[in-house]
């Protein structure tokens, strides 16, 4: 019976090193997703305080010019933008944007547009930092059950096929790329509509600046969110594949109870499962 104890616990404290050590690793994705919404913030600031200094006036912004179309330099200077933003992201803006669309679009029209792309070069970059994070939780989690199993692993034993195929599967119906750039679309669509209206009214500049800041508030704490979840997952799946490669038919589910363990897990917490 002792024996039978001592042993639970060193499986459950070899558990709790392996999911610190994962969490450890959502964390730096996450300060590195991070970084880039930060920059993304910069920059789309730096975008509305230029048109609030270029269009205002003593008794504030001047509404009426931001109804005004671009005139020549304006829109070389708009297509200078869209063109380097849409590149980026692998578009030709030449397929987006017809010539007589462009002739006739306004002021507001092209901030808005701008700033949407500007939005949308997160997506990209946030799936590939995410990817790299899921990948490296997942290779982590199959090592190390492995060797808690016995087996020996030599040098590149670590493999990234368990990841990749988990990155195949549907994540709410979709592939996780296609999930991310939705989102983020989502993201830059409201931001779209948030600063069209708030420019549209004559709104001050700070409180403009603030509404744009607890947007991209929500879009950052969403992002940590996705990425936290889906790092467990993995590092789960990928100790469940370990698992079923060694021929192992039972496991003890054992949960990290703390403040932030979810009802779910402390229901499944001990329990044996096929």
């Amino acid at each position: 019976m002792r024996r039978d104890i001592q042993n639970q616990n060193y499986w459950t404290q070899r558990g709790l090193i392996q999911t610190v050590r994962s969490e450890q690793q959502a964390q730096e994705g996450l300060l590195r997703i991070k970084a880039i919404y930060e920059q993304s913030l910069f920059n789309v600031q730096q975008e509305i305080s230029n048109y609030y200094v270029k269009y205002s006036k003593q008794t504030g912004l001047a509404v009426d010019e931001l109804t005004h179309i671009l005139s020549g330099s304006e829109k070389a200077d708009f297509l200078i933008k869209i063109q380097k933003r849409l590149k980026k992201l692998g578009f030709n803006y030449k397929d987006i944007y017809n010539p007589n669309y462009v002739n006739q679009i306004s002021r507001l029209t092209a901030i808005r547009q701008q700033l949407y792309w500007e939005i949308m070069q997160l997506a990209p970059v946030e799936g590939e930092i995410a990817k790299q994070t899921f990948m490296r939780v997942a290779q982590t989690s199959y090592i190390s059950t492995l060797q808690d199993l016995g087996v020996n692993i030599t040098f590149g034993y670590a493999s990234t096929k368990v990841a990749k195929e988990m990155l195949k599967k549907p994540f709410y119906n979709k592939l996780f790329s296609e999930y991310l750039w939705g989102h983020i679309d989502q993201f830059a669509t409201r931001l779209q509509t948030t600063l069209g209206g708030a420019l549209s009214m004559g709104q001050s500049y700070q409180k403009t600046i603030r509404q744009v800041q607890d947007q991209f508030g929500v879009a950052k704490r969403d992002s940590a969110r996705v990425v936290l979840t889906e790092s467990s997952f993995f590092y789960n799946q990928a100790k469940l594949q370990a698992y079923k490669e060694q021929g192992v038919e039972k496991y003890r589910y054992m949960a990290t109870l703390d403040s932030r363990t979810s009802k779910i897990c402390k229901k499944l917490n001990g329990k044996i499962f096929n």
